[in-house]
């Protein structure tokens, strides 16, 4: 008798799986491997791709295309569940991979050459990482938050599709497949259903409410019509639950550690190699000498500060795609004047609390992101605003760390600011943005180390969840902390 599903799953993962989870991989298995991915976020469409592949051995040549900010976390995460090594592909300049796990952000995938140089309309480029890829010719590609590849005519679009061609295998995931009207899912259900979405002006006359463009140029396809059918048309191919469809099976919170490059690797590796050099150098000989008096503090302070600096493009990407893709508002702590200013300046309306907020103006800016619609940011220092600030789980269900302070207190008081009695979302997702190769490693495992004594002291042994555990949760890095009693 062929074994189940579960078992399969259990064996061939180190983390194990969530009732919902394996429902996925079932709905992935029936269609032998070829589907979309729609859960909400938080419920791990990546573990249940990752599960999928790991209950198929046979299944070894495998690309990974996502963003640039969720690259590293693909990598962890197959390390983490499936104890399977993945390569990054990093740069323009296309290279053999060493191993057949392959994971490819879109903007290297997209990068271009045009004939004679010059871009033209009716004129297909060449994609010379496609090109490379294609020669290993994967067994399965998984196109993760394919919400990128909506608009048929961008570059990433068409070199996406080229790559996905003719691969027996294809698993695309996104939390939100449609932001505006029908037309942006076409290119995605092409690629996964091409037998039944197979003309995109049959698509768009049906279903998006066809009108004539301005002035009687072309078609405007920006609406929407006989969604219902669309809808039936559209689940056999699609999975999609909601956290409220699956709020048993939940914990009150998920923590997931986003692993990200920074983008100042240079001044942070001279900073690091010879720290006081490096300090005189930029702040002269007098803060040179300073600092040797408490060489190891002052050094971990000061690399901490640019690991931040280094990581706040990809946070604002990070950030500008949550904005984009969900309707929820964004919790975000920070340490450093230089990030908070950073964050404020991208997202001009937004509502801040910091050390510099007077305590009279504080309630006004925690209703403004209360009440006001169109402010979906809150960006608070961690502890100026991490504890004793109530009011934000009225508004929000998901946390932001762009920095790490020192102790798990600071960040359990202040993940607990979207945790608080009257929260109506049934589980509260945290993410932790960590900068790859760099202190911050270091930190949140010393992080753990006073968690873990903390916990020794109060309640007499080490709990068996711990605050960054990497082993629990199915659904990333993440772990599951019971509730705490409010009083």
């Amino acid at each position: 008798m062929p074994e189940s599903i579960e078992s399969l799953i259990r064996q061939n993962l180190i983390t194990p799986p969530k009732q919902f989870q394996i429902r996925a991989v079932r709905f992935l298995e029936k269609n032998k491997g070829r589907g979309i991915l729609g859960d909400d976020m938080g419920l791990g469409k990546t573990y249940e791709a990752i599960a999928w592949l790991a209950i198929h051995p046979e299944i070894s040549r495998v690309i990974v295309v996502c963003p640039a900010n969720i690259k590293y976390q693909w990598e962890k995460q197959f390390k983490e569940h499936a104890g399977r090594t993945a390569e990054v592909l990093e740069g323009t300049q296309p290279y053999t991979p060493r191993i057949p796990l392959i994971i490819v952000n879109y903007e290297i995938l997209s990068e271009a050459l045009w004939p004679n140089g010059q871009r033209r309309k009716g004129i297909q480029p060449k994609f010379p990482w496609v090109d490379l890829l294609q020669q290993m010719k994967p067994q399965a590609i998984i196109i993760d938050e394919f919400i990128y590849i909506k608009n048929p005519r961008a570059l990433r679009t068409r070199a996406t599709i080229q790559l996905s061609r003719r691969v027996p295998h294809l698993i695309l995931a996104c939390g939100t497949p449609i932001e505006k009207n029908p037309a942006e899912f076409y290119s995605a259900l092409n690629l996964v259903a091409p037998g039944e979405f197979n003309s995109f002006w049959k698509y768009a006359f049906r279903y998006c409410d066809p009108k004539p463009g301005f002035r009687g140029r072309g078609w405007d396809f920006s609406g929407n019509s006989n969604l219902k059918e669309l809808h039936e048309r559209v689940a056999p191919f699609m999975i999609r639950r909601m956290k409220v469809d699956v709020a048993k099976e939940l914990p009150p919170k998920i923590r997931t550690v986003l692993p990200v490059c920074i983008s100042n690797r240079k001044k942070y590796e001279e900073a690091e190699e010879n720290f006081l050099g490096w300090m005189e150098e930029k702040y002269g000989e007098k803060a040179s000498l300073r600092a040797a008096g408490a060489v190891g503090l002052v050094k971990l302070g000061v690399l901490k500060r640019i690991a931040a600096e280094g990581k706040i493009p990809t946070i604002q990407s990070w950030v500008q795609d949550f904005l984009s893709n969900t309707d929820e508002k964004l919790i975000i702590f920070c340490v450093h004047h230089l990030m908070r200013g950073a964050l404020c300046s991208a997202f001009p309306y937004h509502a801040t609390i910091g050390g510099d907020t007077p305590s009279h103006k504080r309630p006004a800016e925690v209703d403004k992101f209360q009440h006001d619609p169109k402010c979906r940011i809150f960006i608070g220092q961690l502890r100026a605003s991490g504890i004793g600030l109530d009011g934000l789980h009225k508004a929000s269900s998901t946390v932001l760390f762009t920095e790490l302070g020192w102790n798990p207190s600071e960040h359990e008081q202040a993940e607990d600011r979207a945790l608080r009695i009257g929260q109506t979302a049934s589980s509260v997702n945290v993410y932790y943005m960590v900068g790859k190769d760099t202190i911050e490693e270091k930190v949140l495992e010393l992080i753990q180390k006073k968690y873990n004594i903390c916990s020794r002291i109060l309640n007499g042994e080490t709990m068996n969840i711990s605050l960054f555990d990497r082993r629990v949760n199915p659904d990333g890095l993440q772990t599951a902390i019971p509730a705490r009693k409010k009083k």
